[in-house]
């Protein structure tokens, strides 16, 4: 091959890269309606597959479908697989953890039964799309705040957490990492 053709093959390549590069950030423009901007669960006991009880509460998977196109956008061929360790651990579900299955054994069975029995809706505000990788896991989750649920837990005598819904793992979920402010993913220029 001469070089006048390797020439022309690098500003083909090129032109591709940056029409690559367009369409992605394209994909990336979700609507703002699309994405909410608040929340509201109501605590209920949860478990996952391998059993473990907590207290969470159930999101509906059209609240969050703005921030899952983003996370299919970014992930294109990884979706599926990142999309399926989460769906067979909560069972096809999203939720958000109020207090998660070890915190669960600090608190009293009275303090976690009136807060089931209560009905309470708990508020939380929409942050966006978060991302943690290490080692050779990543995980995709919808960053969220609460004073409520932070008052919660200061009232059951347990630490802040990063309150999240997680939308998708591979291998395995990612623990002991912030999934704050933090880890927000630029999605749009």
């Amino acid at each position: 091959m001469n070089v006048k053709a390797i020439g022309i093959l690098v500003v083909l390549w090129g032109s591709t890269m940056v029409s690559s590069a367009m369409a992605d950030q394209h994909k990336l423009n979700i609507s703002e309606d699309a994405l909410v901007k608040s929340i509201a669960v109501t605590a209920s006991e949860l478990s996952d597959s391998a059993g473990l009880s907590y207290v969470g509460g159930i999101v509906q998977q059209d609240i969050i479908a703005g921030y899952l196109q983003q996370l299919q956008a970014i992930e294109t061929d990884a979706f599926k697989t990142l999309r399926a360790g989460q769906a067979n651990r909560d069972h096809g579900k999203f939720h958000v953890t109020l207090i998660n299955p070890y915190e669960i054994k600090e608190v009293s069975e009275q303090q976690v039964n009136a807060l089931l029995a209560s009905g309470r809706q708990i508020k939380f505000q929409v942050k966006g799309l978060g991302r943690v990788i290490k080692d050779q896991g990543k995980a995709y989750f919808v960053v969220l705040s609460s004073e409520q649920a932070d008052d919660l837990r200061k009232a059951f005598g347990l630490a802040p957490k990063d309150f999240h819904i997680t939308l998708g793992f591979s291998p395995s979920d990612i623990y002991g990492v912030s999934k704050d402010e933090s880890t927000l993913v630029k999605v749009s220029p």
